[in-house]
């Protein structure tokens, strides 16, 4: 009797010891997993941190480029306004000098020059039509005796002038008898004598080529004038 129940105690066990090892086959098996787990969240981990230091370092060097970037834009914000403000300065001093009339200066002992300096000449050459002239102030010169002479500039020439040309017309009183030279920038016209017949009457013209070629680039001008040798008026002639 007693040996009956030792054995069977002794199965009872046996069956325990087997589910037990059972288990703990199945104990390690998931330990094992769980462990692998383990390592490659840690490595996902390492990689992540890894990722933050970068774009940590990125966002860094994003701050200073964006920091350089407002300074930079400063400063041309500066040079801007400067220039700008150097920009009216300039325009003012070349209104100033458009509304400045034109002098009468000695070109030399032998003649009395008349000038007058046409400014924007290179957008009038391009929308003045053609036969379309600029009126110059009136000019006088006591000691030659003329009280009144004038220009008409036409940019584009008169009709007949040369292709790309222009044409330069002095209009005097009437019976004033010059003896003179025409110019258009370096462009010069014969010695001419001319006799004028009156404002009304028209002038003396003369058409010179290429005006392109003597516009003045540092301030887009061209100069026009008349060299005056002599000058005679009721019948009294005067020399320079």
């Amino acid at each position: 009797m007693l040996t009956r129940k030792a054995d069977m105690k002794i199965e009872d066990l046996s069956c325990v010891v087997g589910r037990m090892a059972s288990e703990n086959s199945r104990l390690k098996q998931q330990k094992k997993k769980l462990e692998e787990e383990i390592q490659d969240l840690e490595v996902d981990l390492r990689k992540l941190q890894c990722a933050t230091r970068e774009a940590y370092l990125n966002e860094k060097s994003c701050l200073k480029e964006t920091e350089d970037l407002s300074v930079e834009r400063e400063a041309l914000c500066e040079n801007n306004r400067q220039l700008a403000q150097e920009n009216r300065v300039l325009q003012a001093r070349i209104q100033a000098l458009q509304r400045v009339p034109p002098v009468i200066t000695l070109q030399s002992p032998c003649c009395e020059r008349i000038e007058w300096r046409v400014f924007g000449i290179c957008s009038k050459v391009q929308s003045t039509p053609v036969n379309s002239c600029l009126s110059s102030p009136i000019f006088r010169c006591p000691r030659l005796g003329i009280d009144r002479l004038e220009f008409d500039f036409y940019p584009t020439g008169a009709c007949g002038a040369p292709p790309r040309g222009c044409s330069l017309v002095v209009r005097g009183t009437r019976g004033m008898r010059l003896t003179f030279q025409l110019f258009v920038g370096g462009k010069r016209s014969d010695h001419l004598v001319y006799t004028f017949s009156g404002w009304a009457a028209g002038g003396y013209r003369q058409d010179f080529p290429r005006v392109r070629d003597e516009i003045d680039g540092s301030d887009n001008s061209i100069l026009v004038g008349i060299d005056i040798f002599s000058s005679t008026k009721n019948g009294k002639t005067i020399f320079v």
